[in-house]
């Protein structure tokens, strides 16, 4: 490569890394605001919808990073990040597929899903092969993950309306991946920033409270929506 061409690569790197960090950071704090709003009400949609394009902006840019640089770790995250925030946002189209057609998963949903997929498979292969020297723990929590995300989503697109199929499904299922997307990008953040911790642990407490949120959140959320359908319900 020329000089010339170094330094244009140099400068190209820069600019995605700024964008990248300044979005990363803007999700981390939208992704705060809305995670601590009502869920279901216009401000939290509003929120909803800034934190989607902000995930958006930091996900294109580390797949550009990523294919000018490859990093297993960077691209377990990118492809971590990508299940989650994309089916967790792809999910409220699919609401109920029992009743429209249409709610039914796409090629868009097949496609996307397919190469997270491979690409979680490829990181594996990776570190099960020796290939990986650096972040191994963090590189395989984030393989595994993405890979459970994808075959997940992938039986749902075969078989919709199989279980664990029912009419709130989609609301446990945003949950579970927009927190998961969240605490991926504090992860990021974390490792980035949190350098007095050591790793793994630097990334893997953020993936920890979020799974574990999730959790109680899920619980909470069965509970209320059980004790609605008990107070009202169906006429017979």
């Amino acid at each position: 490569m020329t000089e010339a061409g170094g330094a244009g690569l140099r400068y190209v790197v820069g600019m995605l890394l700024g964008i990248h960090i300044a979005a990363g950071t803007a999700a981390v704090v939208i992704g705060l605001v809305t995670l601590l709003m009502g869920k279901g009400g216009a401000n939290h949609r509003k929120a909803g919808r800034r934190f989607l394009w902000s995930m958006a902006v930091v996900i294109a840019t580390a797949v550009g990073l990523t294919i000018i640089a490859f990093n297993p770790y960077f691209a377990g995250l990118t492809a971590a990040s990508t299940v989650a925030i994309f089916s967790g946002w792809r999910v409220l189209r699919r609401r109920r597929p029992d009743l429209d057609p249409s709610h039914r998963a796409t090629w868009l949903d097949w496609i996307v899903t397919i190469a997270v997929l491979s690409v979680a498979t490829a990181l594996l292969i990776l570190g099960w092969t020796g290939r990986i020297g650096s972040n191994l723990p963090v590189v395989y929590a984030l393989g595994y993950g993405t890979s459970a995300y994808a075959l997940y989503d992938l039986y749902r697109f075969w078989r919709p309306l199989g279980f664990p199929f029912g009419p709130n499904l989609w609301i446990y299922e945003h949950l579970v991946k927009m927190i998961g997307g969240y605490f991926g990008a504090v992860a990021a953040f974390s490792g980035s920033v949190l350098v007095f911790l050591d790793p793994p642990w630097r990334q893997l407490w953020a993936t920890t409270v979020g799974q574990t949120l999730s959790v109680i959140l899920l619980v909470y959320y069965y509970r209320t929506m059980n004790r609605k359908t008990a107070s009202h319900p169906r006429p017979s």
